[in-house]
């Protein structure tokens, strides 16, 4: 069972030049959290402590601490 963390993205260039200059940024996973397997964590994203992320999600934004979160896109489920 596999968790990607995607780091590296880029802009979108013009007509003419579509992969831009590469851009990496970071992924944050707070203390005591869980990643299910096969999720997909994208670039920027900070996950707060005491999160557990169902698996197979896919996680694009920020997530609250001490929260459970699946889907693609992840969503919130339930405060804990």
């Amino acid at each position: 069972m596999n968790v990607h963390f995607i780091n590296g993205t880029h802009e979108i260039g013009d007509e003419n030049r579509r992969a831009a200059q590469g851009i990496t940024k970071c992924i944050v996973v707070g203390a005591g959290s869980w990643i299910g397997a096969d999720t997909i964590i994208m670039p920027g994203v900070t996950i707060g402590k005491g999160v557990v992320v169902g698996t197979g999600s896919l996680v694009t934004t920020d997530l609250e601490d001490n929260a459970i979160y699946f889907g693609r896109p992840a969503r919130l489920y339930k405060k804990l």
